[in-house]
């Protein structure tokens, strides 16, 4: 390595071009946490040259640097191993400045920044950038350096505006409101070269020039841009493009045949304004990860057949790799794409197929050990399931999820449950709705098995459901029934309104629904009182509306309560109220027999022969 300081301007003086590989991420920084801090470096140390005061030197960071090999008509190249976040939102900062300082009409100051922006091409109108990104972000940073002005900017990205073009936006008001302090033509120039000053004698960065014998690959693993720690991905994006080098494949075709989607791919209903769809954040359990990085978890342990931390992912999928016979890279590529896409419609299920509704159930349930498992089932290697043998899987994985969240039976060992049953399915060669439905069906064991109708039964009439399951779940539940009751068949599957959980006899009942004489618990050692705020807690005591009740209804008594649900509702479920003439525990348990009629055909279970 050979270490050297450079300021900005000599970094960008000469005729060279720093290129982005393919294999590192787009454009990512912020305003807060990076361009803001940026202008403020610089503009601290442009305003120490206006009051006399050059002797400041302030350190930007490091960037890491190959030498690529060139033809004499090309202009030099350094390959960028780390600090692209940083060089590219150095050249934005000085379109900004270029741009703005063409009012000032100072030619020689023109002549000086244009010489830090710009190359004088060679052989492709490509090597006029200093600066070359990666492909997702190549239309939006040509765009903002080529633009001259911002009115140009606005107008070229008036439906639309990337991070780069918010960057270019940023430093430009930054600097119009630095100008807007002085009052004449002398001073604003004044400015104008103390920035440049600044630029070229104060603002430094350590240039680190790779050696021959450096791995350029191991340093970039090691390396984080500034405050932006490199995801999983990052470096398997890394360490696959370096694997199609070695392979003597095409990278950059291998990039956008298999790896551009992963970058470029956006959505409308991204949190904290991101849009990027693989870089959203998703929960799972206790992971909070961006979207890619979760896919290439699930993915690995599909793979592997094998329970792996995520902490260790980029580390477990070397190991992956290295295992013998080797692997070739445009077919892992082109697997890697293909599982993506059916992992995306976990994430986005479409729930106008039963299989769909059973992931939207899925996610609902957060239980995405089950991933793995489905990237086999709905994945090339369940290509030969017909779709009734693929909507049976989803109603048999369904059901052993739902009942045993009636039963409270623990999820601790699912991750190695679903496991056994994806290297059942790997042993038999493809996935199959006779080994998956025998797995299910073998265990009797707490934490494994599937419960029978019987404790089913038992279960959904007596536990506190509302205590102990999430409310969104019960909804689920009860919005499930509500489709079977519909049309007592599985192909209209989903009811579209916002449903609201509700308690029949109301959380505080004393008022006006008092157990007068006839009180009485069929429960030894409970008092009355107890079973009632028990079973006002079971599922045969709640249903679900369309929007919450008025509190005055919803305490109020049950004559009152009954006509407002019926008024208000659309459901096919609270029809059963109407011929209800008395509400207490007896018509509470009467209620949840009914139901579970339903629950018994949205989620049967196989006699275990």
């Amino acid at each position: 390595m050979q270490p050297n300081w450079l300021s900005v301007y000599h970094i960008f003086e000469p005729q060279r071009r720093y290129l982005v590989p393919l294999f590192q991420r787009p454009y990512i920084w912020n305003e807060e946490d990076h361009w803001d801090p940026l202008w403020e470096d610089i503009i601290r140390r442009a305003e120490d040259f206006l009051n006399g005061n050059s002797k400041h030197r302030h350190f930007l960071g490091a960037v890491v640097l190959k030498h690529l090999d060139t033809e004499t008509k090309q202009v030099e190249i350094r390959e960028i191993i780390d600090g692209q976040q940083r060089l590219t939102t150095l050249q934005l900062f000085l379109a900004a400045f270029r741009d703005f300082i063409k009012q000032l009409e100072d030619d020689a100051l023109t002549r000086e920044i244009n010489r830090i922006t710009k190359n004088d091409p060679l052989a492709d109108e490509s090597e006029s950038f200093k600066v070359w990104p990666t492909q997702a972000d190549i239309p939006s940073f040509t765009g903002v350096m080529n633009a001259g002005s911002i009115e140009n900017i606005r107008n070229q990205f008036a439906d639309t505006e990337p991070l780069i073009v918010s960057c270019y936006l940023f430093f430009y008001g930054k600097i119009t409101e630095f100008f807007s302090r002085f009052d004449s033509n002398e001073e604003r120039n004044a400015a104008a070269w103390a920035i440049h000053s600044a630029l070229r004698d104060s603002v430094q960065l350590v240039v680190i020039d790779l050696d021959q014998t450096d791995d350029p690959q191991t340093i970039f693993e090691t390396l984080n841009a500034r405050g932006v720690p490199l995801l999983p991905s990052d470096l398997i994006r890394n360490f696959l493009l370096h694997r199609a080098r070695d392979q003597k494949e095409d990278m950059e075709a291998l990039y956008d045949q298999y790896w551009k989607e992963f970058d470029l791919r956006v959505t409308d209903n991204g949190e904290d304004g991101e849009s990027k769809f693989w870089r959203i954040e998703e929960r799972q359990g206790r992971l909070t990860r961006p979207r890619i990085d979760l896919f290439f978890f699930h993915y690995l342990q599909y793979k592997k057949m094998d329970d792996l931390r995520i902490t260790r992912l980029y580390q477990e999928f070397q190991r992956w790799w290295d295992e013998p016979p080797g692997r070739e890279i445009r077919a892992t590529l082109e697997d890697i794409t293909t599982h993506s896409s059916v992992f995306a419609d976990f994430l986005l299920p479409d729930t106008s197929s039963r299989s769909g509704l059973f992931l939207e159930r899925l996610n609902l349930m957060d239980t995405s050990t089950l991933y793995p498992l489905l990237l086999s089932v709905l994945g090339p290697e369940g290509n030969d399931l017909s779709e009734e043998e693929k909507t049976a899987i989803a109603i048999d994985l369904e059901s052993f999820l739902v009942r045993r969240m009636i039963c409270r039976l623990t999820v601790k060992n699912y991750n190695r449950m679903f496991q056994s049953i994806l290297q059942a399915v790997r042993k038999a060669g493809k996935p199959s709705l006779n080994v998956i439905r025998e797995k299910l069906l073998i265990s009797s064991e707490d934490t494994t098995r599937w419960p029978a109708d019987d404790e089913f039964r038992r279960r959904w009439l007596e536990n506190m459901v509302y205590r102990r399951v999430r409310a969104d779940r019960l909804v689920m539940l009860f919005s499930a029934i509500e489709s079977q009751m519909r049309t007592h068949k599985q192909e209209i599957l989903k009811v579209d309104v916002p449903l609201t959980l509700e308690h029949i006899i109301p959380e505080e009942w004393e008022k006006h629904w008092p157990l007068g004489a006839g009180g009485h618990s069929p429960w030894e050692g409970c008092s009355p009182t107890e079973y009632r705020n028990h079973m006002k807690h079971t599922l045969g005591n709640l249903t679900v509306i369309t929007q919450p009740l008025n509190s005055s209804i919803s305490n109020g008594g049950y004559d009152k309560k009954k006509d407002e649900i019926i008024k208000q509702s659309v459901l096919v479920i609270n029809n059963y109220l109407r011929d209800v003439d008395k509400w207490d525990e007896a018509a509470i348990t009467e209620r949840a027999e009914f139901l579970f009629e339903y629950a018994k055909e949205i989620w049967p279970r196989p006699i275990n022969n």
